[in-house]
């Protein structure tokens, strides 16, 4: 599962489908006994991001963020 979510890609899927498919792959982690760093989970959101999203990458990346505030600048971002 681990792998799964770390091979996960947003292609053309909405930002909000795209957190969505990354907390549903968490949680299923999280049952499982395998723990996911709120930290980890920005990572792999950050690291997947396209072009587009470059502003909320250099923001994100510059000062440490937690998942509510990267996903509410990215569902702003995308509305």
């Amino acid at each position: 599962m681990r792998y799964a979510l770390y091979s996960l890609k947003k292609a053309n899927l909405t930002i909000k489908e795209y957190l969505s498919k990354v907390k549903s792959l968490t949680d299923n982690l999280i049952v499982a006994s395998s723990l996911v760093t709120e930290q980890e989970q920005v990572s792999i959101i950050l690291a997947d991001l396209s072009i587009e999203y470059e502003s909320i990458h250099v923001i994100a990346s510059a000062t440490p963020m937690s998942l509510d505030l990267l996903t509410e600048m990215l569902l702003d971002y995308e509305a």
